[in-house]
Order: structure tokens, then sequence, then C-alpha cells
């Protein structure tokens, strides 16, 4: 609100930290549909496993590594399309932010192997959760990580 206004007195647009280009916003565009659809199918062979053999985690896990797999497809794409950060936004902060998000999973994660809160009754429970999100976001600082030396490595 406070931009639109600011631009209306001024007459002057002001870029934000995570605006897009066109390229981006089209590369997105894309991520988001394959993300949707590799949620969709997700969700499809969650469903059908459960259904056709014997449940192997809870509902809300199940749904979660869906969400999780279908971020990686969407982080991953957006990544090698240089469309993950927006225009003016620093590669080492969004580094940061995916390791702070990815240690303090993975910690969580680790003190519920620990304590044999994963499993219950032979079927993966939602304190597993930690690990999964720990470990999406892992996957997606590494790729942002490699991505980053390939760029470096190239200019």
């Amino acid at each position: 609100m406070s931009r639109t206004c600011y631009d209306a007195a001024t007459g002057k647009e002001v870029r934000k930290m995570n605006d897009y280009d066109e390229r981006q916003i089209l590369a997105r565009g894309r991520a988001f549909m394959w993300g949707f659809f590799s949620l969709m199918i997700c969700l499809m062979v969650y469903g059908l496993t459960d259904m056709l053999i014997e449940p192997w985690c809870d509902t809300l896990t199940g749904c979660i590594i869906c969400i999780c797999v279908s971020l990686i497809v969407f982080a991953v794409i957006c990544i090698r399309q240089d469309a993950f950060a927006g225009i003016g936004q620093k590669r080492k902060r969004n580094l940061t932010v995916l390791l702070v998000l990815t240690a303090a999973n993975l910690l969580f994660g680790v003190s519920h192997i620990i304590d044999g809160d994963l499993l219950r009754d032979g079927v993966l429970s939602f304190r597993s959760v930690s690990l999964i999100v720990g470990t999406t976001t892992g996957l997606v600082l590494l790729v942002y990580w490699f991505h980053g030396l390939r760029d470096r490595g190239e200019t």
C-alpha cells in the first residue's frame, strides 16, 4: 500500500528486492506448473500405495512428503533458470536462510531419531516431518550453492 502511494506521489516506481523480470516470471510460471503436476502425481501415488498396501506413514506425513517433492521440483526449475531470487536479492542471504532452516529442521529430526519417535507401530509418524523438511531445504540449498559455483566459474 505504501509503495503504491509513494509511486503515485512521486511518479516513480521503486523496485523492491523481490521484483522479477519478464524472463523470470515466465520461468517461475513453468516451475509452478511442474511443481503442481508433481504434487498431483505424488498425491495419487501416495493415495494408491496407502489404499493397496499397508499404510507406511500417517496421512499428514504422506501429504508433507508430497508437498516437499513438489517444492523441490519448483525450486530446482527456478534455480536452473535463474528465477529463484528476485532482482537485487543477495545470493549469500538466501543461502544463509536455507542453511539455518536446514540445520534447525535436521537438529529437530535427529532429536526425534534419538528419542525413537519416528516410527509408531511400524508407521512413519508426524515426528519425521522435521527430518523430511530439513532434507528438502538441504537439497534446495545444495542445488542453489552448486548453481552459484557454476555461475561463478563462467564469469
